[in-house]
């Protein structure tokens, strides 16, 4: 069930072309006047913060930054970059580090899906690509896990298993949500926290790519990968082995995962 307590407090997620084109407009906010901030007043205001800050030596926004607008009872949160403008509308209430987490993996997600259309002339998202995508919006903005049923759970710590015991450079692996959320779980709980911790540094590090690395003094070697839609697979790698190797293993691997959840 989507968590509407949540909605209560992320109201709304955008992404617009630089030009204010708006591309995905999911608007969560009750009760909402139709002029009051509309998409095209939302990139407007987030635009000209952006632009006014370029002449603020000290409180210049740098493209890839977030940055915020703030009003009494809500926050409008952005993200420039060369391919558009992400925005995610809040309550007053959110805190800044469930914001950042929320736009980046947004971003990320969106990026995923659709970064191949940028080169085009005009980009178009179709109704039945935004209705796919909603799906992702709502798992994140909602702190929901994606739902996984026991049969396939029972199928996906099998093959976890199979790779501990089989493959020198992997000590535990587990499968998360976006959120951070566990669903299948075959690491030490001694290393989890970090592999968790894992998670919000790799969309603080503005992730692109479907592989996150973090190191653990010594003791473990984590990698972070983009499964699909709302999940992620989490690796605790042998510090022995060389981190280029754990990758070609872990990535020889992963197709068997995605063949039974996507």
């Amino acid at each position: 069930m989507v968590s509407f307590n949540e909605l209560e407090i992320f109201l709304g997620f955008f992404v617009f072309t630089n030009k204010g084109r708006p591309l995905i407009a999911k608007d969560f906010r009750p009760n909402k006047d139709a002029d009051d901030f509309s998409p095209k007043q939302i990139f407007s205001l987030l635009q000209s913060a952006f632009d006014l800050s370029q002449g603020l030596k000290e409180e210049k926004i740098d493209p890839g930054q977030i940055f915020y607008v703030d009003f009494s009872s809500m926050r409008i949160a952005g993200i420039l970059r060369s391919e558009g403008l992400f925005a995610l509308i809040t309550s007053a209430s959110a805190s800044l580090l469930d914001i950042e987490f929320k736009l980046r993996t947004l971003m990320t997600l969106f990026l995923g899906s659709f970064s191949y259309k940028f080169g085009r002339k005009s980009i178009r998202i179709t109704s039945k690509e935004k209705k796919e995508f909603d799906g992702a919006i709502l798992t994140v903005m909602a702190g929901e896990s994606r739902y996984m049923g026991e049969s396939m759970k029972q199928a996906v710590d099998a093959i976890l298993v199979k790779w501990m015991k089989n493959e020198e450079a992997i000590q535990g692996v587990c499968i998360s949500s976006f959120t951070g959320a566990v669903i299948v779980n075959r690491m030490d709980s001694k290393i989890l926290p970090a592999a968790v911790r894992a998670i919000r540094g790799a969309f603080a590090a503005h992730l692109e790519q479907p592989v996150f690395f973090l190191a653990v003094s010594g003791v473990s070697n984590i990698f972070v990968y983009i499964l699909g839609e709302g999940l992620l697979l989490l690796v605790d790698a042998n510090p022995k082995i060389a981190p280029s190797a754990a990758i070609t293993t872990i990535e020889s691997k992963i197709t068997d995962i995605k063949q039974l959840i996507i």
